[in-house]
């Protein structure tokens, strides 16, 4: 199945327009070689973008699926492996990218995370 040519974004932004193609070829001109994406595949449909994943592998970036549900939270295990693969991308100097569908919960989660796990001090520390 073919990706839309353009979406529309949420409902605060409906009247708005993307361009999938256009965005996805923007980031990799940007030199993203990695992105980390959160969504569940029901989201990605639910925002029409059900074939999403597929279109950032076709352009070559490496995908790394972990959806999370919107409000939710990995388990320790599953944080643990995007950490793993986070510092992977990191260690090797790849542009990485993390997102879901807002911003505001899973990335910035994972992102708070990723502080944490690559930092020497003891997170107890800071509870």
């Amino acid at each position: 199945m073919k990706p839309p040519s353009s979406i529309q974004t949420s409902c605060k932004f409906k009247d708005v327009r993307r361009n999938v193609q256009k965005d996805t070829e923007e980031l990799k001109s940007c030199g993203i070689q990695d992105i980390f994406v959160f969504c569940t595949r029901g989201e990605l449909s639910k925002y029409r973008v059900p074939n999403l994943l597929d279109l950032y592998q076709q352009c070559g970036i490496i995908t790394h699926h972990h959806p999370i549900a919107d409000g939710g939270t990995p388990d320790i295990a599953s944080c643990c492996e995007i950490m793993e693969e986070l510092t992977t991308c990191l260690k090797n100097y790849r542009k990485t990218l993390i997102h879901c569908y807002g911003g505001l919960g899973r990335s910035c989660l994972v992102a708070a995370c990723l502080l944490l796990y690559l930092s020497d001090t003891n997170i107890y520390d800071h509870v």
